[in-house]
This record gives structure tokens, C-alpha cells and sequence, in this order.
């Protein structure tokens, strides 16, 4: 995948190799540090954060989240 990058641009190709690969070694690093308990908690603040950074960067672009499209209208609970 990070092929692609590469050849579309190297110098973005090369910044995202850095930085996937330091999120690898975080990951990694995490792991073996943290115990079972621990991650149930990590992952959900992680994903309740990414959640909400996306519902703040809806507001920043202007457009809807998806669950306002048409789409959301049959698939998505009402409160969206």
C-alpha cells in the first residue's frame, strides 16, 4: 500500500513510511508494556476520541456526517 504513496510522490511516500512505521513501534511498544485490563480502556478512548475529533471535523469542513445523508436516513438511528 505504501507503494502507491511512493510513487505518486516520493517525498509524501517517504514521510508516511516514517510515520507508519513509528506507529508501529508505538504499538508495539504499548502492547508489551500495558496488561489486558489496560487495553479494553486504551481502545476506547482512542476510539471515542477519533469518534468525536471527526464529529469537530465535520464542523471545520462544513459538510453533514454520513449518517445525515440520504443513506443515514434508513440505515442510521434517528438521533444522527
Amino acid at each position: 500500500m505504501l507503494v502507491y504513496y511512493h510513487i505518486l510522490d516520493v517525498a509524501l511516500g517517504i514521510a508516511l513510511t516514517a510515520f507508519v512505521a513509528s506507529m508501529l513501534w508505538l504499538t508495539e511498544a504499548m502492547a508489551t508494556q500495558l496488561a489486558v485490563a489496560n487495553d479494553a480502556r486504551l481502545f476506547a478512548i482512542t476510539f471515542l476520541g477519533s469518534w468525536v475529533f471527526q464529529l469537530v471535523e465535520h464542523v471545520f469542513e462544513g459538510r453533514r456526517p454520513a449518517c445525515w445523508t440520504i443513506a443515514g436516513r434508513y440505515f442510521e438511528p434517528r438521533y444522527c
